[in-house]
């Protein structure tokens, strides 16, 4: 049997590179458990710069910290006092999917509360918790995941927002009790764009298609050959 080999080398680069380069563009699940960070006392310490690939510390008056002092038997995120809204982004700037976020209280004097997100996608606000039956974050001192939910008018139920966003803030409900002091967050979902393939892989890719389409052009045109030769010859008529 014949081996076509200009196909059979496409379909390997197709197989070897084009898989794996076309599957690396897509979205990987990623969960910042603040975990493996060095140990604190309970006053914490500021987030490294860009940790986990996020902006968490965008000026001075609005800082975010992790605890690690065993007193919650693992580390997590906690603010600054005094700031009643935060709004996150990632260093990259690039569009990302939030998939849900733990949240308890960390003082026992004040061990409950209710905060909403709002995200955004670019300078378009594309969800407000506040606005939502079920948007709202009723924490508590045990950590409850919280993913944002949706109301279909129609049916009456809550479904978690699938879109894309660019950042995600964080507020408080009520006016005055809105000290952010107290509350942590940790296991941050969300699903950040992968590597999308290097020029060169399309460059590889479109050398494969010409050269299996220059094998599926010359073997056309040798089947022609063959057919022309072996037609019956045209009778002659006096």
């Amino acid at each position: 049997m014949r081996l076509r080999l200009p196909l059979v080398l496409l379909f390997f680069l197709l197989r070897c590179v084009g898989g794996s380069a076309f599957a690396q563009a897509g979205y990987t699940p990623v969960t910042l458990t603040f975990e493996g960070l060095a140990a604190t006392g309970a006053g914490g310490a500021l987030l490294p710069a860009g940790y986990g690939g996020f902006n968490f510390n965008v000026a001075p008056a609005l800082s975010s910290y992790y605890i690690n002092d065993g007193s919650f038997g693992n580390s997590y995120m906690a603010f600054s006092p005094s700031t009643s809204a935060r709004t996150f982004t990632l260093t990259s700037q690039t569009p990302f999917y939030l998939d849900g976020i733990n949240f308890f209280s960390r003082r026992a004097l004040d061990a409950a509360g209710t905060v909403y997100l709002v995200l955004y996608n670019g300078g378009t606000t594309v969800y407000n918790g506040l606005n939502e039956r079920d948007g709202r974050i009723n924490f508590t001192g045990t950590s409850t995941t919280f993913v944002p939910l949706v109301e279909d008018p129609d049916t009456r139920t809550s479904s978690p927002y699938t879109g894309l966003i660019t950042g995600f803030g964080l507020a408080f409900t009520h006016p005055t009790n809105n000290d952010l002091d107290h509350l942590a967050m940790d296991n941050l979902q969300v699903r950040i764009l992968s590597s999308v393939p290097e020029p060169a892989v399309y460059g590889l890719l479109a050398g494969g298609f010409a050269l299996g389409a220059a094998g599926l052009r010359r073997r056309l045109l040798a089947r022609r050959r063959q057919d022309s030769a072996a037609a019956p010859a045209a009778p002659n008529v006096d």
